[in-house]
């Protein structure tokens, strides 16, 4: 399912749920590892960097960083102007680099394939075209030669062309009107079996 057709509590859903999981790993191993568990705030940022976009990711880093504050103040002592420790300069400015990427690069995978499916739908357009002028061609030629191949040979071809025409076909008939019985009457029947020779008359 594309990401961008998720409902937005379900986006929101997931990320908070990385926060979470973020969070809960640093409780247990911050004792271990000390502010270095930090490093795994990159999981939520890159989930809404994917989910969000690139003001997503940014925005994650940004929540990111006061999360590291908050929760790691206290084991490094040091100020949030300080270039060491948990929320410093260069780990919000790397976080916020991060998540941009993150949004960037999900933002260019959105736009190809995009692309991609346009270009699909025009393909199979152009396609049909194709389909139609060489069907336009075949019944044109006929016509023009009703007098050697037969007019039941020209109505059999122009009901074949309209069946496969039109995707969701599986059948065919032109009809001819018996005005002296008003009835129609199959002329050229494409995809029945039980209807030949004028059989079936309506």
């Amino acid at each position: 399912m594309n990401i961008k057709a998720r409902p937005l509590f379900v986006k929101w859903g997931v990320v908070l749920l990385c926060f979470g999981a973020y969070l809960t790993a640093g409780y247990f191993l911050q004792s271990r590892f000390g502010t270095a568990v930090a490093v795994l705030s990159a999981l939520p940022v890159a989930v809404a960097g994917l989910v969000f976009g690139f003001y997503g990711g940014i925005a994650a880093a940004a929540a990111t960083v006061l999360l590291n504050r908050l929760a790691f103040y206290s084991f490094d002592g040091t100020s949030f102007f300080s270039f060491t420790g948990a929320g410093s300069i260069p780990g919000a400015l790397g976080l916020a680099l991060f998540g941009a990427t993150v949004g960037t690069l999900r933002g260019e995978i959105k736009k190809r394939r995009d692309s991609e499916r346009l270009l699909r739908a025009k393909e199979a357009e152009l396609n049909k075209r194709l389909l139609e002028l060489d069907a336009m061609a075949r019944i044109e030629l006929a016509l023009s030669e009703t007098e050697r191949i037969g007019l039941a040979n020209v109505l059999e071809l122009i009901a074949a062309s309209a069946r496969e025409l039109i995707p969701s076909a599986t059948q065919a008939v032109i009809h001819s009107l018996d005005s002296e019985n008003n009835l129609l009457i199959p002329a050229a029947v494409i995809g029945f079996e039980n209807i030949r020779d004028g059989n079936a008359k309506m």
